[in-house]
């Protein structure tokens, strides 16, 4: 036994001596994710970009960040006296077709004055913010090139498998190309962070940090399966991607509309309990009850009923709303929704044909959702007045009350009635909502949890 490992150790020896002394075979060193970062990596760029703060003489403008404010504080301090700084950022993308659009995540450019990108190649070319998604984070950017540009093809993530390899690649800081290999440790993965909850996410062990954020995670074929998303720091050796399949979606709708227009069901569902599921008489694998059918809207004319028991939404297994919501935001305006329903007669399955969001039904969904009702701002100016708080909704809970203006929802500014419908429309998917009140001389965010 001894001699037989005598023999094998010097035979180990002596092949890393030849090694050593003629260099490995460029088979061994030329694996297939060399193969894949040649291919794809001319069309992963660094994006860069640049925002412009002014600093004025308002003793209060370091503890502001809100625009909104600015504007208040500005009729009290000359902004001639202020001083412009310039804040810049720097982050991944690729480009996703000939024509040069760049996708990326939509943190990588928020609050952008200008965008530069720039490629493996040397050039650095400026590149328009086509449309935003912050509910997805990503962004489109269309370069200003004369010619065709190198791209990464799209794959399918829908097919991929745990287990199977995974190659990120990045373009972080301005310092050139980064490429970390892994494989696939999960899909339709959660992730909760401090300030919001993501759905559907790509889990890997090929590190992403906040520079290669934007990049493309690629399978071994070289196709992009993800987009990758420095979204949780804490864990180590742990990055996520968005699935590609959903990315395609918000694409698409980036480049037509600026904006994700997700259909309208006419419909809001609630997450199914032991004693809500013994009222129904439901005794399945599991599903979301139907809470709401708005009168005349898609899901009542196809048939969907009050206590309905939803189990899967275009065969995807729904389990909670979150479910749900994951299933029905990729539906888009004018296509069908497959529901595999429970009910006490039976199962059965209901296509229910989504349709564009109709805003003058914006005010019945806030006050279901929200218990709020609004009327244009008596004084006049910006902002829309509470006229009505339901008792023991969702607003009366954390405290508003009528006569309390509503300035923002989230990111948009509310100036009057149709803005305010806009942003019903766009919000009545989430979880909650930040609103900026004006109570008497004071101006103060809340959360705003979101009914269902």
């Amino acid at each position: 036994m001894i001699k037989r490992a005598i023999y094998f150790a010097g035979g180990a020896i002596a092949a890393l001596l030849a090694i050593m002394l003629v260099g490995p075979t460029s088979g061994a060193r030329h694996t297939s994710v060399v193969d894949v970062v040649k291919r794809a990596g001319p069309a992963v760029v660094n994006v860069n970009t640049e925002q412009v703060i002014v600093k004025g003489s308002n003793p209060f403008m370091p503890y502001i960040t809100d625009p909104f404010f600015n504007e208040y504080f500005r009729d009290f301090f000359d902004p001639r006296y202020g001083r412009k700084q310039v804040r810049q950022s720097l982050g991944s993308g690729v480009i996703i077709d000939p024509v040069g659009h760049v996708l990326t995540n939509e943190h990588v450019v928020l609050g952008a004055g200008s965008v530069m990108v720039n490629l493996m190649d040397g050039r650095g070319l400026k590149a328009e913010i086509i449309g935003v998604d912050p509910e997805s984070d990503l962004a489109v950017l269309k370069l200003k090139a004369g010619g065709s540009l190198p791209f990464v093809a799209a794959g399918d993530s829908d097919d991929i498998m745990v287990g199977e390899p995974a190659i990120a690649i990045g373009n972080p800081f301005g310092l050139g190309h980064t490429v970390t290999a892994g494989v696939i440790s999960a899909t339709r993965r959660s992730i909760q962070t401090k300030d919001r909850l993501y759905l559907d996410f790509i889990q890997t062990d090929a590190s992403i940090n906040p520079g290669n954020s934007g990049g493309p995670l690629l399978n071994a074929d070289g196709e992009m399966i993800g987009i990758n998303s420095a979204i949780y720091q804490k864990g180590q050796g742990i990055g996520f991607a968005i699935p590609v399949n959903r990315a395609k979606r918000v694409v698409e709708d980036l480049i037509r509309y600026g904006e994700v227009q997700v259909g309208w069901l006419g419909m809001q569902v609630r997450d199914l309990t032991e004693v809500s599921a013994q009222n129904l008489g439901y005794n399945g694998p599991g599903g979301v009850a139907v809470s709401l059918i708005m009168n005349g809207g898609p899901a009542q004319q196809a048939g969907v009923k009050y206590g309905d028991v939803i189990e899967e939404v275009n065969g995807i297994s729904v389990r909670t709303k979150d479910d749900f919501d994951v299933a029905t935001r990729e539906l888009q305006i004018g296509r069908n929704a497959k529901l595999k329903i429970s009910r006490k007669t039976g199962r059965t399955v209901i296509d229910v044909r989504t349709t564009e969001f109709p805003l003058a039904r914006a005010e019945e969904i806030a006050r279901f959702m929200l218990g709020i009702e609004v009327r244009p701002y008596a004084q006049g100016g910006s902002g829309v007045e509470i006229s009505n708080v339901t008792t023991g909704s969702p607003a009366a809970r954390i405290g508003l009350k009528p006569g309390d203006v509503i300035l923002k929802i989230n990111d948009r500014v509310i100036k009057g009635i149709p803005d305010w419908q806009k942003a019903v429309s766009k919000i009545r998917m989430m979880e909650n909502a930040l609103l900026l009140v004006r109570r008497g001389q004071n101006v103060y965010y809340v959360t705003l949890p979101i009914s269902s």
